[in-house]
């Protein structure tokens, strides 16, 4: 990921540094083929936002960027044949770096996994006061998705991040949703304790004519 990051800092720096040089030449008309122009930081925000390699929380900062320097059309992608990441309403608080919301996902789907996340990781198990301490000093605790914190030891590619995280959201759910089989075992229990409390019905009518 350091690799990545990067690469990121750098086209971020870069954008920035473009529309700092576009406001500057806004207001010359003189015809100029050696200077940049909008169509120039056109093709550098497409890349950013579709690069697969950057995470939502990355693509958010540069459409944010875009926003306050007066550019935020250049973030908008209708009439493209794709879409830009780092525009969803969850990408301010994406907490993961490989991981990213598919085109065409139900927002709902994706509030309901944050919902659960959330739940995991803040309510069930409670955390430590020093795991509380750590995360509101992060400011973790405002994010949708809990105090989701992913240990990525190990991974070296993107592919071993996203595997990571895709794990890690598995092990999150588990805490919080019931399992097939952890519904029969309970069932088989009640079931069990039933028979010991009441006796079987063999048991009973033998019982009667004793």
């Amino acid at each position: 990921m350091n690799e990545r990051d990067r690469i990121y800092n750098t086209t971020l720096t870069s954008i920035r540094a473009l529309m700092g040089l576009l406001r500057k030449t806004h207001n010359n008309t003189q015809l100029d083929n050696t200077r940049p122009t909008m169509s120039t930081l056109q093709e550098l925000v497409v890349a950013a936002l579709t690069c697969p390699g950057f995470s939502e929380a990355q693509k958010y900062i540069v459409v944010a960027n875009l926003h306050q320097s007066g550019n935020g059309s250049v973030a908008n992608s209708r009439g493209m044949n794709f879409r830009f990441g780092g525009t969803h309403k969850f990408a301010s608080d994406w907490p993961f770096e490989g991981l990213a919301m598919q085109p065409g996902v139900d927002e709902t789907v994706v509030e309901y996994i944050a919902a659960l996340i959330h739940a995991a990781t803040v309510h069930a198990p409670a955390p430590t006061l020093a795991e509380l301490h750590a995360y509101r000093a992060a400011a973790m605790q405002q994010s949708l998705f809990g105090m989701l914190d992913i240990d990525y030891t190990g991974a070296k590619t993107m592919a071993d991040v996203g595997r990571i995280e895709l794990r890690t959201i598995k092990s999150l759910l588990s805490r919080v949703l019931p399992r097939a089989g952890d519904d029969e075992a309970q069932a088989e229990v009640h079931s069990t304790s039933s028979s010991s409390a009441y006796g079987s019905p063999d048991y009973g009518r033998g019982s009667r004519y004793r």
